[in-house]
């Protein structure tokens, strides 16, 4: 019922009359985590672990609690031991999948979730995680994917009802009842990407209702500044069916999923079809797999004119970009380039470590390798990790590159994580998992970014960015062009510096930070899909 202060007190009533009582134990550590108390939670789970060395649930709950701190080496040793105790614990393979994900080991991961779907055929979190994966695995194409999500349908095609939608009025010009569900508005690249479209909305044109699954302790800032010009509804609760059923009676004529095959979503309700028109945007990366969703939110840039995105969903593409980025408030100005001090040219890279792979290091490795004397930061929570770290610097130094040119690092709260950007003169896109989020931040703080568009969606973000920031010469053609073009840039020290001076102000003046106009052009997009419905 989610009610926890009362679930506590009464945990520790039992544990006053029964200290020695691991269940107990291990389920107010859950009660602990979800209240974000995860050291408190930490404690309690050592506790029943020591109570009873072979309970399996309580060294799984340590391991999620160890992952939620970034404490990946620990976390992955005690999901083993998990494993060990019950070889066909499912949970167990699904949580060292993410471990192993959030370690810069896709292929591991991969492994991992496809042995939990085997033990569990019906789980879609599973299914949906072994999707998401494969989005961050090198060599994968758009074909191999949307085999990928085709068979996640075919596997999972119970989630499928009649549509549960009653909608009359097929006027193509009036306002439009327009409803959004994720469960990351709020601190997260989602939050951050759309605030901006949000606040900018023509009311007259578009009413906007959100469906948001993010737990009540997670709302933030972000959030309720969405709620605040939104209709915010809390859905977390709700099952599949009921959340459909919601929607339905909101009578949604425009949904759209903000979270594709990632950490939360609610694809079964957009299963049951209870809007006429429903997209994905923003939250996953290219076709959901669902024959119920109409389109996919896009731009010329994630989906080129000839390139097909493989899937049942149709392309609208908008205007500019398809997202809009925020700017955060009290960063500092720009500061100078730093290989003007230090000598030598840092390349950077600060995307989420489930972004890279020995791949991607070799690429960075044969950059260093032609720019003498350079260095590269590399930070991110999690990173700074003793197992993580210990692979990565392995992988520099067997492409050949020494140890004391990688300077990795960990985590650090927001505006101290973009003051890493101070030491980077060049940032470096990742492969196949493209940057975001990561990119504008980079660009703000005067860092271009390097990129190339890759062979998927996800791999085109950066191309986006810097194309709608004014910035094409720094978009290579393909992977070897990338580390040319790495190399060239990091010659031309002068024209580096020049950048960096103008860099926050072409990014502002540009469509990526223009709410109002990239609003305009989602609103736009709206209205010719809704017209298309109305005509049939």
């Amino acid at each position: 019922q989610k009610k926890l202060p009362e679930a506590v007190k009464a945990y520790e009533a039992a544990l006053a009359r029964q200290p020695a009582y691991p269940e107990a134990l291990s389920n107010l550590g859950i009660v602990y985590r979800d209240l974000e108390d995860v050291n408190t939670a930490l404690q309690c789970f050592h506790r029943a672990v020591q109570q009873r060395p072979t309970y399996a649930e309580a060294r799984y709950n340590l391991a999620n609690a160890y992952r939620d701190q970034t404490r990946l080496s620990e976390a992955e040793a005690e999901i083993r031991k998990v494993i060990e105790l019950n070889p066909a614990h499912t949970k167990a393979y699904n949580t060292l999948g993410n471990i192993l994900s959030e370690s810069a080991r896709s292929e591991e991961a991969l492994a991992a979730f496809e042995t939990a779907a085997k033990l569990d055929p019906t789980s879609l979190a599973t299914a949906s995680n072994i999707l998401s994966c494969l989005q961050y695995v090198p060599g994968v194409d758009d074909q191999t994917l949307a085999a990928a999500h085709t068979h996640w349908v075919g596997t999972h095609n119970n989630i499928f009802t009649a549509p549960v939608h009653q909608i009359s009025d097929k006027t193509p010009d009036r306002p439009l009842r327009v409803g959004f569900v994720s469960a990351d508005l709020g601190h997260h690249p989602c939050g951050f990407l759309s605030v901006g479209l949000f606040e900018n909305l023509d009311r007259a044109q578009v009413s906007a209702t959100v469906f948001s699954s993010r737990r009540a302790v997670r709302e933030d800032h972000l959030s309720q500044r969405i709620a605040a010009v939104t209709d915010w509804r809390r859905v977390e609760a709700l099952s599949d069916a009921e959340l459909a059923a919601d929607i339905a009676s909101a009578n949604i004529d425009i949904l759209i999923d903000m979270s594709g095959h990632t950490s939360g979503h609610r694809l079964a309700a957009f299963a049951r079809k209870p809007a006429p028109v429903q997209m994905t945007w923003l939250g996953y990366v290219g076709s959901t797999g669902l024959p119920t969703m109409d389109y996919i939110i896009a731009d010329r840039w994630h989906a080129p004119e000839g390139v097909s995105i493989t899937g049942p969903e149709k392309i609208l593409r908008l205007a500019d970009g398809y997202t809009c980025y925020e700017p955060p408030a009290g960063v500092g100005d720009v500061a100078p380039l730093p290989a003007l001090h230090n000598g030598y040219v840092t390349f950077g890279c600060l995307n989420n470590a489930t972004k890279l792979n020995s791949t991607l290091v070799r690429s960075y490795a044969e950059i260093m390798a032609l720019v003498p004397r350079s260095r590269i930061v590399l930070a991110f929570r999690g990173l700074d990790d003793s197992g993580v770290k210990k692979r990565l610097l392995d992988w520099f130094l067997g492409a050949g590159i020494e140890t004391a040119r990688v300077d990795i690092r960990g985590y650090a709260k927001h505006h101290a994580f973009l003051a890493h950007y101070n030491d980077i003169d060049i940032a470096l896109d990742t492969f196949p998992y493209s940057g975001g989020l990561t990119t504008c931040e980079a660009l703000w703080m005067g860092v271009p970014v390097v990129t190339f568009p890759g062979r998927t969606f996800a791999g085109r973000h950066s191309v986006s960015y810097m194309s709608n920031a004014g910035l094409s010469d720094f978009v290579a053609l393909g992977r070897t062009d990338f580390q040319n073009l790495a190399a060239a840039k990091a010659q031309n020290i002068p024209a580096l510096a020049d950048l960096r001076k103008t860099l926050r102000e072409k990014l502002k003046a540009s469509p990526v930070c223009d709410a109002k106009r990239f609003a305009g052009s989602f609103t736009a997009g709206l209205r010719e899909a809704w017209r298309a419905y109305c005509a049939g």
